[in-house]
């Protein structure tokens, strides 16, 4: 995680995800809930065997996590981060 420039980066490190399992990631939260008005971008995403380039997306508050969508290709991905630093991504 980093907070260069005009953005700030959430790294998922390119370990490799099962859709819709959560992991945890130390900071996840932090970087999603507070940003400094910073565009969020993602990078390091892994999903089975597919990996994923960078992109920006915006994180939306809920009642105890952040949550963000995007369509690359034809798969839309949902990624979630909860209070406990666990991230959620799911492909479908």
């Amino acid at each position: 995680m980093s907070r260069n420039g005009g953005y700030i980066i959430l790294d998922l490190g390119g370990l490799p995800r099962t859709s819709g399992s959560a992991s945890a990631l130390d900071g996840a939260y932090e970087i999603v809930s507070n940003p400094y008005g910073k565009a969020t971008l993602v990078s390091g995403l892994v999903v089975g065997d597919v990996a994923y380039p960078d992109f920006y997306v915006p994180f939306v508050a809920g009642e105890s996590s952040y949550a963000a969508g995007v369509v690359i290709g034809s798969d839309t991905i949902t990624i979630a981060v909860d209070e406990d630093d666990n991230i959620t991504v799911t492909v479908a």
